[in-house]
């Protein structure tokens, strides 16, 4: 399964027996099948392929094509872009950093327009330029956002197979030393993303765990 040592280390799959292997593999599996995107298809080619890679495409989309349906991933991931994009901005002008605002309509996550329309006096080109920006980050997004539904049930699943009298609460996992995972703290996507977590109890533990 190629996506497994995008969430785990050797170390940590040691703690697993045949049996629970089999079960991690199919937690892992439900939750890429059900990261979908805004049209309702699966976001991964097949259920074993893991995340699709990062597209090459260009694209002018502000909006990732994944259903954020949670409300505290959608605010972190806003206030991702809207710092991306008042960092390019900065580099074209070196404006006067205005506040967020929140989206016109409900179901944007990123209100790229608004924030376009305030600086009135960027030129095509500029506008140009920062849309290129948010769309490539937007494209990361839709690559990590699976995985991070993935890292999120298979974690889950590792503290309940680690219970014990010692540990009843289950150990947090060393997590992936792959330098090609985005958990990586030397991923590059690390550093964008690694904030985003879904609220509730242990949601903290799914997030910054990771060997170094």
């Amino acid at each position: 399964m190629s996506v497994i040592f995008q969430l785990f280390c050797a170390e940590d799959l040691l703690r697993f027996d045949k049996n629970e292997l089999g079960t991690l593999r199919q937690k892992i599996k439900a939750a890429l099948e059900d990261a979908k995107d805004a049209q309702g298809n699966t976001m991964v080619t097949t259920a074993s392929a893991g995340p699709s890679a990062l597209s090459l495409r260009i694209s002018a989309d502000t909006e990732p094509k994944s259903v954020v349906t949670d409300q505290q991933i959608r605010e972190q991931l806003r206030a991702a872009l809207t710092r991306r994009f008042h960092e390019v901005l900065h580099q074209l002008k070196s404006p006067q950093l205005k506040p967020s605002h929140q989206p016109k309509q409900p179901q944007e996550i990123f209100p790229f327009d608004t924030l376009k329309d305030e600086n009135k006096t960027l030129s095509r080109e500029e506008e140009e330029i920062l849309q290129w920006a948010i769309t490539c980050e937007v494209n990361n997004f839709d690559f990590y956002y699976p995985l991070l539904l993935a890292k999120i049930a298979a974690y889950k699943y590792f503290k309940e197979v680690t219970t014990d009298p010692t540990h009843p609460e289950g150990l947090t996992p060393k997590g992936p030393d792959s330098p090609y995972s985005p958990f990586n703290p030397r991923h590059p996507i690390y550093n964008l993303f690694y904030k985003l977590t879904k609220p509730g109890q242990d949601s903290s533990q799914f997030v910054d765990s990771s060997c170094t």
